[in-house]
């Protein structure tokens, strides 16, 4: 999944969704704009990174926004004290939580629509605007979600 991520035509940000090139992936592979999404969270070793990129740190656990989606770009680096407090106000991420889309065909491989770090704390209401958010998102690039997992 990392070579993936590596090779994508446009950087993939911590906690964006990207449906604009999930749009793209299914369009030049030719396949319906119909997809399952799944959902999942692998332990990693915390690491606190700065990503000159976006002029932000990376390795906290982003803020979940009302819509249930983590907030992008939350740890702006714009001085040494802001960093400072980054550090002393949250919490480290322990598992990169990955979205995945899976389109209705086995030969495919899936498209990764969002990655951000986590801490495994969320609410089942945070869950269920996101899937709302993400099924109204998809619906404008032309892409029905056929389902998401069940607990």
């Amino acid at each position: 999944m990392l070579k993936v991520i590596k090779e994508a035509s446009t950087p993939v940000l911590e906690g964006e969704f990207r449906y604009t090139e999930l749009a793209a992936y299914l369009k030049e592979r030719r396949l319906p704009p119909v997809v399952w999404i799944s959902e999942d969270g692998t332990r990693i070793v915390s690491r606190i990174r700065y990503d000159r990129a976006t002029n932000s740190v990376v390795g906290f656990v982003l803020p979940f926004g009302d819509n249930g989606c983590p907030v992008e770009l939350s740890f702006t680096a714009t001085s040494e004290e802001v960093i400072r407090k980054y550090f002393k106000e949250n919490a480290r991420c322990c598992y990169a939580y990955v979205i995945m889309a899976q389109a209705l065909s086995t030969a495919d491989p899936p498209f990764c629509l969002a990655i951000f770090g986590s801490n495994h704390r969320f609410t089942s209401s945070q869950v269920t605007a996101r899937w709302k958010l993400m099924t109204e998102e998809a619906s404008k690039h032309g892409i029905r979600i056929l389902g998401f997992p069940r607990c």
